[in-house]
């Protein structure tokens, strides 16, 4: 299970980005959309191993919440993931 966090939307993605962390959002059932961050390492190791196409659940804010990606946006240069798109089952 991947960890999201609440996203602080003052600091600049590319700040967090620098400090591995991958910025995005989670689009709700009742149609809130929460910005988050994970941790880049873990991410990367998760698509790698199940793909673009998976379903997964997430742990944010000690709630378990089943997901699908929507969207994912990657580096030109280096192909790291820069933001990525949930939507909730």
């Amino acid at each position: 299970m991947l960890e999201a966090k609440l996203r602080d939307t003052r600091k600049k993605g590319k700040v967090l980005r620098r400090l591995g962390q991958v910025t995005g959002t989670i689009r709700r059932k009742d149609g809130d959309i929460i910005p988050i961050s994970m941790v880049m390492h873990k991410l990367e190791t998760y698509l790698s191993r199940y793909g673009l196409g998976s379903k997964f659940d997430i742990n944010f804010e000690n709630e378990k919440i089943n997901v699908k990606i929507d969207r994912v946006q990657r580096d030109l240069l280096v192909h790291n993931i820069i933001n990525i798109d949930l939507i909730e089952l």
